[in-house]
């Protein structure tokens, strides 16, 4: 998203105490240096997981009878309503959505740092962009052959188009096919990061031990190799190369969701390539792939994992797989002050989906395509410098 789209309004941390209703624990965000060449960010504010921030509490996953539009809230983990029964996840004639409370987000380039900073609040903020409480589907499009919503498909999907052309191209495509509003990508990453002591979002810290069930992801954790067995905690923090497994997420951010990177599908020769780009200034500006972008992968012409992943801190590499785990285990070069999180795959598929996955299991000539997804490298600064805002 260009910083164009944001309210620019400046705002101290003075006077944020006096705004009524804003504090630590309905104002933060998360700040990046522009131009920067990965998509690491910082926590601002307080990032603690609290009763006090609503925000991380308020989204709610359900699903919805498509004719009658009656509502069964589910648990964290959605194969469970919350009476106790069974979910229909895969009933063509129920929609998985989440629930999304209201909020206000806008930015600001603290020129002091040279840091662009996101910021969010449960309350007005003059100058802030709105967001009303909605409700948005979480599975991709189509479900044994039948046309269901979706965030974000990779169905039909354009070759040689930037984001927002790719969006609109999906909206014409088929009328089944739901594209959340771009203006709201930035917003509902930090939502995903929120996010991460709820659902299955995989906060990545180097190191393995045995999988288990783990409710809240609040330390890091990681899967046991080529077995889903749930989320345990990551011991050996100091080690320079780990393994880890990719972690689907159980929310709406399925598809395509990331912080800062622009996202291309680009057509060269035989190869669909997928093109990134960190710096919010020359992202999704045009469709003409230039140096700001890097290859991140090249699409398979089939079913199956893509090993040529190409971001710096993420190296491809196949463990093993089974009939059933598929190629989806990643190497993280681990550095002492950077954490990984990614968030991606689409809750479709479970574990056996992931950021860069093709797959097809409705018919032969379709094809859903999960882009992009999150890779965030992040610093978990100190409590005391996060709610520190420096003025304009």
């Amino acid at each position: 998203m260009k910083l164009s789209n944001f309210s620019l309004s400046a705002f101290s941390l003075s006077s944020r105490i006096s705004t009524p209703g804003l504090d630590n624990d309905t104002l933060h965000g998360f700040e990046y240096t522009p131009g920067q060449n990965d998509d690491r960010v910082d926590f601002i504010g307080n990032m603690a997981y609290n009763v006090q921030k609503p925000i991380q509490s308020a989204m709610r996953p359900f699903e919805e009878i498509i004719t009658t539009k009656q509502r069964f809230y589910q648990h964290d983990n959605v194969a469970f309503r919350i009476d106790g029964s069974a979910s229909h996840l895969f009933d063509p004639a129920y929609l998985q959505k989440v629930s999304i409370p209201e909020f206000w987000y806008g930015a600001r380039f603290d020129s002091v740092r040279n840091k662009v900073q996101v910021w969010f609040s449960l309350v007005p903020v003059p100058g802030f962009m709105h967001i009303a409480q909605q409700a948005v589907c979480r599975y991709p499009g189509y479900i044994d052959g039948t046309g269901k919503a979706c965030s974000h498909s990779g169905y039909k999907y354009p070759n040689n188009k930037n984001l927002i052309e790719f969006t609109t191209a999906c909206q014409l495509t088929s009328e089944d096919l739901f594209v959340l509003p771009y203006y709201t990508y930035n917003a509902l990453s930090l939502l995903l990061l929120h996010d991460i002591g709820r659902r299955n979002a995989q906060a990545v810290w180097s190191g393995l031990r045995s999988g288990s069930t783990y409710s809240n992801i609040t330390s890091g954790k990681t899967d046991v190799l080529t077995a889903p067995s749930g989320e345990a905690p990551a011991d050996a923090e100091t080690a320079s190369n780990k393994p880890f497994r990719w972690r689907f997420i159980e929310n709406i951010y399925g598809d395509c969701w990331k912080i800062l990177s622009g996202v291309y599908c680009n057509q060269v020769g035989a190869d669909r390539r997928v093109m990134v780009c960190p710096d919010p200034y020359k992202a999704n500006t045009s469709s003409v792939i230039s140096a700001d972008y890097v290859q991140a992968c090249i699409i398979a012409a089939g079913e199956g994992w893509l090993k040529d992943t190409n971001l710096p801190w993420i190296n491809a590499k196949a463990y093993g797989a089974s009939s059933t785990t598929g190629y989806s285990d990643y190497t993280y070069n681990n550095t002492a002050d950077k954490t990984i999180l990614l968030a991606g795959g689409t809750s479709g598929s479970g574990a056996n989906d992931g950021p860069f996955y093709l797959y097809s299991y409705a018919s032969a000539s379709f094809r859903s395509i999960n882009i992009g997804a999150l890779f965030a490298s992040i610093d978990r600064l100190p409590a005391a410098t996060q709610v520190v805002v420096p003025a304009v």
